[in-house]
């Protein structure tokens, strides 16, 4: 069962199709048991609890760090200096998320000796999921394009451009479950006119669709490292699946969490987290 702050009355209706039960802060929910059917979409978080969700860990810039942490949760144990320049935030930005965490139950001091550990790593991986979409996301959108052949993607070398295949395609090259249509890229702002010139993509509106797909740019927030050159890491890639509530997507995004995130997030600390 999905338990989560809110779902959306869409993705509400999607879960219900994919008889994927869930359950929100806001009173909406799918559960269908033996003896118990209950189907409620459409509430809307009460002021009062958007109003208490302010903590810093979990606002645009604090998902940088947090999205940092859980790939790997060592890091919590680094100097400032040297998280604020790989998350490409500012120095100060760290001790609040450190403190924000700590106060939402993510983060446990061990003492001087012992340094810092997160903990609940899957708790703190649904929330920066939850978040990301509505959070910061929305605030990395570079546009939206079309292209003249569905599969022109084949033919495109991303390393070159400095770039990522994102959501479905990233999804495809991790799991050869689903086939890809829309297309989602990350990639240094700087360089997209580069990327879009170089791939013949065609400016689209937002929400227009076309048969072709449509492929959404967006500007890459971490620092690359040498294990992702091809793809997102599975937990952007998780998060960008979901986002989009897409039957398809959601499925397949259960099974890039079976084969990767799930060990990941067991494993990344000592004793299991």
């Amino acid at each position: 069962m999905l338990v989560t702050d809110y779902v959306n009355p869409n993705l509400a209706a999607r879960l219900k199709q994919l008889e994927l039960q869930f359950i929100d802060a806001a009173g909406n929910a799918y559960i269908n048991a033996p003896g118990n059917f209950i189907y409620v979409r459409g509430n809307k978080l009460l002021q009062e609890f958007t109003a208490k969700e302010t903590n810093r860990a979990f606002e645009p810039t604090g998902l940088k760090v947090v999205y940092a942490f859980l790939k790997n949760p060592e890091l919590v144990n680094r100097p400032y200096r040297h998280i604020a320049e790989i998350t490409g935030v500012a120095n100060g930005t760290i001790g609040w998320v450190m403190n924000g965490l700590k106060e939402a139950g993510y983060l446990r001091d061990l003492g001087r000796d012992k340094g810092k550990r997160l903990v609940n790593l899957e708790g703190l991986f649904r929330r920066w999921v939850d978040a990301y979409p509505l959070k910061l996301q929305k605030k990395l959108n570079l546009g939206t394009w079309t292209a003249g052949n569905p599969v022109w993607w084949v033919d495109v070398v991303i390393e070159e451009f400095g770039a990522v295949w994102g959501g479905e395609l990233a999804a495809d090259k991790l799991t050869h479950y689903i086939q890809p249509k829309d297309v989602t890229v990350y990639l240094p702002k700087e360089r997209l006119n580069e990327f879009v010139n170089g791939a013949r993509l065609r400016r689209t509106g937002k929400d227009q669709r076309t048969e072709e797909g449509v492929v959404r740019i967006f500007d890459m927030f971490w620092t690359p490292d040498n294990q992702w050159t091809e793809t997102t890491d599975p937990i952007l890639t998780y998060a960008d699946l979901t986002s989009t509530g897409d039957p398809r997507n959601l499925e397949t995004a259960k099974l890039v969490y079976e084969k990767y995130i799930d060990r990941h997030l067991r494993e990344a600390t000592p004793g299991g987290g």
